[in-house]
């Protein structure tokens, strides 16, 4: 059910899907349509303009969108189709900090091997915000 955005949400976005393909801006816009009313819902519960903060984060958002590999693109996929993928039996979540793991986010990649062989299939890494 296609659902009506604010005019500066659908700006925020233009930009960085210009250069995609038109099945990767429907694709992004119909993500859109449907979590936008949750986003805001979610962020008014603590903040104060909860539309102009979602504004901002969809922006990123979408920056972010434009910029996945293909391959992450299709994992996307299978995994919206398949929303308990991480609740299987075979499913085994890793939990670190970042800067405990591996000194750093760039870091953690050089031990995505050691992961691999210990069976993780998801990685949970905090904190990857700064809090202020």
């Amino acid at each position: 059910m296609p659902r009506q955005l604010p005019q500066r949400v659908l700006d925020s976005v233009g930009p960085a899907l210009d250069g995609l393909t038109p099945h990767r801006q429907e694709l992004f816009g119909a993500r859109l349509r449907r979590w936008w009313p949750d986003l805001v819902e979610a962020l008014g519960a603590v903040y104060a303009d909860a539309e102009s903060l979602g504004t901002r984060v969809v922006g990123l958002a979408a920056d972010a969108f434009a910029r996945r590999d293909d391959e992450l693109h299709g994992l996307d996929l299978t995994r919206s189709l398949e929303p308990d993928w991480f609740q299987r039996p075979d499913a085994l979540g890793y939990a670190a900090y970042a800067d405990r793991f591996a000194e750093s986010l760039a870091g953690v990649g050089k031990h995505a091997s050691y992961l691999r062989d210990l069976g993780v299939t998801y990685l949970h890494l905090m904190p990857l915000l700064l809090t202020g």
